[in-house]
């Protein structure tokens, strides 16, 4: 069982890309990260700063970090995710 906590990895002064390609290289996933924001449905955020996103937004961009830090977990549920 997976959860999405409030605090997440995700750094208020950087991009969503920014966030989540530190993420990215630290775990070194197969996924490249526009696959990951692809799958998490944050790619047309890619440039927008972590502080300006909305709760649904930054919910996604967690997502994407899970896909890449947790993919067992995610596989099943980036398919059937509810945008």
């Amino acid at each position: 069982f997976g959860a999405m906590l409030q605090g997440g990895a995700l750094l208020p002064t950087t991009t969503v890309r920014e966030s989540i390609a530190l993420i990215h290289a630290l775990h070194r996933h197969p996924l490249t990260i526009e696959e990951a924001m692809e799958r998490a449905g944050v790619a047309e955020l890619a440039k927008q700063k972590i502080a300006s996103l909305s709760g649904g937004q930054m919910q996604r961009a967690r997502f994407a970090v899970a896909v890449i830090t947790k993919p067992a977990i995610c596989d099943s549920a980036s398919t059937a995710r509810v945008r």
